[in-house]
């Protein structure tokens, strides 16, 4: 039987502690960081990159092909499902799947390392600082890839997995990724709680797992507001 909770509030997550949870799972972009903040800095540096070099515009059309292919794709299972991103993208544009994972690695991957300091939200180094203080661990799982970012990030975790790991092959909304952080973590699903920005990704991932999850809201203040709270009664527990 199904038993994930949807939490409506910063109260219902402190009462999970209480209930003995002992591994917190966080998704990445949108819930440890401002992705809007990030997407404005990438916007600036991509126009003046293409403005001085025209004959390459075409890249814009292969960024916006892969992100689109990859949220169409949504719960997709693949043994080669890394691989396979980019072909779509090559069918989609025409383009070698050489350029495209070049294009890729430079705008996805590494150019927004840069700000990710940042985009942060306040209080998340405290936050993971108070469960790793109360002996409780941590996994961050995405669909894209995790550790540089959480490298640039300056977050320390239990475990990190992302949706394209050979391991894993499957995109949120599946099961997949949690099911196997459990597994290597050997923690029993009641005792953990995924926490994420998107019902449709991370909400959806964490009923299909039968675990509980926490959804942050988009709105900067309040995600502050909510994380805030949560670091004072972590300490105060």
């Amino acid at each position: 039987m199904n038993t994930s909770l949807k939490l409506k509030n910063i109260d219902q997550a402190i009462q999970l502690i209480s209930r003995n949870k002992k591994l917190f799972i966080f998704d990445l972009d949108g819930t440890l960081y401002n992705q809007y903040k990030l997407r404005r800095f990438i916007l600036s540096d991509l126009l003046r990159y293409y403005i001085r070099r025209p004959s390459k515009i075409k890249e814009l059309y292969i960024l916006y092909s892969f992100r689109k292919l990859r949220e169409k794709y949504h719960g997709y299972c693949s043994a080669d499902l890394d691989e396979e991103q980019y072909k779509w993208c090559a069918v989609k544009t025409n383009t070698k799947v050489e350029i495209i994972k070049k294009v890729i690695e430079k705008w996805i991957y590494n150019e927004p390392l840069k700000y990710l300091p940042r985009c942060i939200y306040p209080g998340i180094a405290d936050l993971f600082a108070a469960l790793r203080g109360k002996g409780i661990l941590i996994a961050v799982y995405s669909d894209y890839p995790v550790a540089a970012k959480l490298n640039a990030l300056r977050l320390s975790t239990n475990l990190v997995v992302s949706s394209t790991d050979a391991c894993i092959g499957c995109f949120k909304p599946s099961p997949k990724g949690i099911n196997y952080i459990c597994e290597v973590l050997s923690v029993p699903k009641e005792e953990v709680v995924f926490i994420g920005d998107r019902y449709s990704r991370d909400g959806l991932c964490a009923i299909n797992a039968s675990v509980d999850y926490v959804l942050i809201p988009k709105n900067k203040a309040r995600a502050i507001h909510k994380i805030n709270n949560l670091l004072k009664q972590l300490n105060n527990f």
